[in-house]
């Protein structure tokens, strides 16, 4: 079974305990990270006053957190992913909550507001949509943008040949759509990024997490 990763070079390995052992795997970074400076965060920030909670769904919001904004790191933090767990505490913090299964999840457990995100320029909606359900106000900073990486035609050609692609984020999938084969199982990081790519793609597993190994050692069965 051909298996291509596409996080930024160093991020994959966490992704690796899904694989069948048999898998052969490719690396693709579909996208590329840039933070923005100091300053830039700080502005965001100026007339914010009384956070209660802090919420971050990526591993790259913790050089903000451990930075520019380490004066809200003594708030209660709730994350998403053992990755940024694993981050925030090799920073000196310690994660009051950790969940698995995104910005739907972390909503349903944040027990009061404001709440403080810290997370991509290109914010989804999901978590804001769902705080908001619950009457929790939001106020969101960005600390990195996600910016698209041109492909090279044997990259496009590993992306098409794929049994298998992991999908991060709305913003990776647009890079690799239009190469994608028709009989591709996309496996998808959460619910958002799944709609985004059930609406071109219905084959698609939502989660990567023990359930999605499962279904996958199950998919390489069928294809020896």
């Amino acid at each position: 079974m051909r298996v291509v990763l596409t996080r930024e070079a160093g991020m994959n390995d966490s992704l690796r305990w899904l694989l069948p052992p048999e898998s052969q795997v490719v690396e693709v970074p579909l996208t590329h990270t840039k933070y923005l400076g100091d300053e830039s965060i700080l502005e965001q920030v100026q007339s914010v006053v009384g956070m209660k909670t802090v919420a971050i769904t990526s591993a790259r919001s913790v050089r903000a957190l451990s930075g520019p904004l380490r004066d809200f790191s003594h708030l209660p933090i709730y994350c998403v992913g053992e990755a940024t767990a694993k981050s925030l505490r090799e920073s000196g913090i310690e994660p009051a909550w950790v969940g698995t299964n995104g910005a739907a999840e972390l909503a349903n457990e944040i027990p009061s507001g404001p709440v403080l995100f810290v997370g991509a320029k290109e914010n989804r909606e999901e978590l804001a949509e769902a705080l908001a359900r619950r009457t929790i106000e939001l106020h969101s900073v960005s600390s990195y943008e996600t910016l698209p990486v041109e492909l090279t035609e044997g990259e496009i050609v590993e992306i098409g040949s794929a049994d298998v692609l992991f999908i991060g984020a709305p913003s990776a999938w647009s890079v690799a759509e239009q190469f994608v084969g028709e009989k591709t199982v996309i496996v998808a990081k959460g619910e958002t990024t799944a709609q985004v790519v059930k609406v071109s793609h219905p084959e698609t597993i939502v989660g990567w997490g023990s359930e999605t190994k499962e279904i996958l050692a199950e998919l390489a069965k069928s294809n020896n």
